[in-house]
Parts: structure tokens; sequence; C-alpha cells
């Protein structure tokens, strides 16, 4: 009898991180400069259910930031995210697509990807999560032109709530110029913090709970 296993589009990260192993599902509240990018990222490591959240449609001006085509201009961003899934993921995806994000929504994935513009509407997210034993983990990254804010919040820790409920008490800076509010580079590197905190937390159990990046400074100085 062969010993083989079943061929894995996964294969060469299986040892990183194995999504059959873990079967997660992920809601993604808000598919533009953030998440589309991180919808994409965790559909590509294996994590395939998704709910995904937007009310917008792609216009033009986001396709320098987003992870849209030209062809979904005038198109939900959501239903945009949901169909560039099906076209490049190796597995088939399991996708829900919902409109504009209200609190009545009972959010019933493992991972939570809080990836809007408005305070306001983290706030709803945040209510629906905290202290939920049904969610394993909340991210969320906020862009201000080249800076960025990273969360990593275990809903069910206290110390990580509170945290995350000072963030949102924060009052609203100063508003960029429209030329200067978003550039692929900061986007992709946010989006890939999101992505490997989902990562690190499931297979270690670890994270880090808030971080500050500007990619307007020298890369040592991050680090």
């Amino acid at each position: 009898m062969s010993t083989e296993t079943a061929p894995t589009p996964y294969a060469r990260h299986l040892g990183i991180f194995d999504p059959h192993k873990y079967n997660l599902s992920a809601s993604v509240v808000g598919c533009g400069a953030i998440g589309s990018f991180v919808s994409m990222g965790l559909a590509k490591m294996g994590i395939v259910r998704q709910d995904l959240f937007d009310f917008d449609k792609v216009e033009l001006e986001n396709l320098p930031v987003q992870m849209h085509k030209k062809e979904s201009c005038g198109t939900n961003k959501a239903e945009a995210t949901k169909d560039l899934l099906k076209e490049v993921c190796a597995e088939k995806v399991d996708v829900d697509v919902f409109g504009r994000w209200d609190e009545s929504f009972s959010l019933e994935t493992d991972i939570i990807v809080s990836a809007v513009d408005s305070l306001e509407v983290r706030k709803e997210i945040w209510e629906v999560v905290r202290l939920n034993p049904s969610h394993s983990l909340l991210v969320d990254a906020r862009i201000g032109g080249q800076g960025i804010k990273i969360y990593a919040i275990d809903p069910m820790n206290t110390d990580d709530a509170q945290i995350y409920d000072r963030s949102l008490e924060c009052l609203k800076g100063s508003e960029l110029p429209c030329t200067e509010r978003g550039v692929i580079d900061v986007s992709l590197f946010a989006s890939a913090l999101l992505i490997r905190a989902v990562r690190r937390w499931t297979v270690k159990h670890e994270k880090e709970t808030y971080r500050i990046f500007d990619l307007g400074s020298k890369i040592n100085s991050m680090l």
C-alpha cells in the first residue's frame, strides 16, 4: 500500500503554517488598502473561509494602493475581493460577502480583521468581539501617510482589552493632504504585519500587542 500523502498547494510553507491543522476562518471588515491585501494573504496562506464586509465601490484612485483590478472599477470592494480570491487562490475559497458593517452583525469567525477608516465602526466591531471566546484574535492596522499603528488583540485578555480600549479613545489627528494619504509600500507593509500576527498567534501563541512604525524614517530606526 502506498504511503504517499495527497499533494497540497501549501507544501512550501507547511513547516511554517499548516492551514488544515488549524482550520481557521476570518472576517475582514473593510476591503480597501488594508483589508484587500490581508484577505488575499490569509487566503494564500490557506485561510479560505472568509466573511468580507464593505459597502464601497472600487474607484480608479483605489488601484495604486489596493488589491483590486482595473476591471473591478464600479464593483463593490467585497465582491471584487471575493472574485480575485476565486481567480488566484490554489484552493477553492468559501467566501460570503456583506455590505456596510452594522453592529447587529454576529461575527462567527476565529480571526477578526478590523480594516475600516472610521473610529466609530472600530468601536462597534470591538463591542462584538471584546471578551467573546468565539474569537481568538483581532488585528487592526491604522495608516496615516507613512505612519502605521499595528494592534494584535486577544479579546479574552484584559490587558490587551485595556490597550485597545485606550486606542479607541484617541482624538482624531490633523487631516493629511489628499496626495499624502497612502502609498503602496505602506499598505503592503501594514498588511504583511497583520498576516504575520495571525500566523504567529495561531502557531506559537505569540504576538506583539501594539507596534508603531514610521516608513518615512530609516529602516534601522524601526528595529
